[in-house]
This record gives C-alpha cells, sequence and structure tokens, in this order.
C-alpha cells in the first residue's frame, strides 16, 4: 500500500513540473521579450494549444528588473502567460494569461506590472527596438481555468 501511495504521489508531482519552450523551427516566426517588473521571480508560460491554454512549456525564470526572449510561430493564435511570485507571500503571487495573433518577423515586449489590486500586461508591438517603446497591441486576457493536473490540462478559459 505504502509503494502505491508513493507512486501515485510521484506521478501527480511529475504533472507539476513545467517542461522547458523551446523555439519553434518553421521560417515564420515572430520574436517576444517578457520583462519581470514585478518583485519577485517571474516565469512566461507559452501554450501549444491557443483555445484554452493547453499542452504547457515555460520560459527560463525571469530576475525582478530582468527579461527573457523567445521565439514564436507566427500567423495564429497563440495564448501566454507571464507572472511573478513572491516567496512567502501570497497576496503577491500574480499571473495574466493572454492570447494575441503574432505577425511574421514582428518584435514584441510583454511586460507584467504590479498594480494595487493585482498586477496588469501591457503587450507591445516594438518599431523601433527601444525597449519599453512601439504601439499597443490587441490582445485577449484570459481568466486562470483552475487547477490544472498535468502540462496537458487547460489553463485558460
Amino acid at each position: 500500500m505504502k509503494t502505491v501511495v508513493l507512486g501515485a504521489l510521484a506521478l501527480a508531482l511529475a504533472g507539476c513540473v513545467a517542461l522547458p519552450y523551446r523555439d519553434p523551427v518553421q521560417p515564420e516566426v515572430a520574436e517576444i521579450t517578457f520583462h519581470n517588473d514585478g518583485s519577485g521571480e517571474g516565469t512566461a508560460e507559452i501554450f501549444a494549444e491557443a483555445d484554452d491554454c493547453q499542452v504547457r512549456r515555460q520560459t527560463p525564470a525571469i530576475e525582478p528588473g530582468g527579461a527573457v526572449s523567445a521565439k514564436l510561430a507566427a500567423g495564429r493564435p497563440l495564448s501566454f502567460s507571464l507572472g511573478y511570485r513572491v516567496a512567502g507571500m501570497s497576496a503577491k503571487n500574480c499571473r495574466v494569461y493572454a492570447t494575441f495573433s503574432p505577425l511574421q518577423q514582428a518584435r514584441y515586449e510583454a511586460y507584467i506590472r504590479p498594480t494595487q489590486d493585482g498586477c496588469r500586461l501591457a503587450l507591445l508591438e516594438s518599431t523601433d527596438r527601444k525597449v519599453g517603446e512601439g504601439r499597443p497591441v490587441t490582445y485577449r486576457q484570459r481568466e486562470p481555468a483552475g487547477a490544472p493536473l498535468t502540462e496537458y490540462s487547460p489553463y485558460c478559459r
């Protein structure tokens, strides 16, 4: 019985470990830089299935004030999340889910910023490669789907 319980626990915990994001190999790509303006370690998650944020892949951790870049498949809707977590302070955790359609060869900047009641996402299309400058991008903010069981579970709705 003890082995069965430990095996089930190990299987459940394995579902909580995000797989690393890998840049697409297709030629139609865009680039995005995720910026963490929060006060805790940040992460960006990119989902292979845009409709309900399934098949999660995670970028490397983003230190406060830091950034990480990734290439995205262009020409179709893409969902991602960006957030940060301050260890030991559940009130200081924040994550935003969004869906947009990246354009081929475009460059985007996504910022997660703290607010009085949580955080907000700013998504810009860079026009001259200067950080923090660009045109606002229209995106659909998504709601969390609840507690996902695996990387293949829905993360947003």
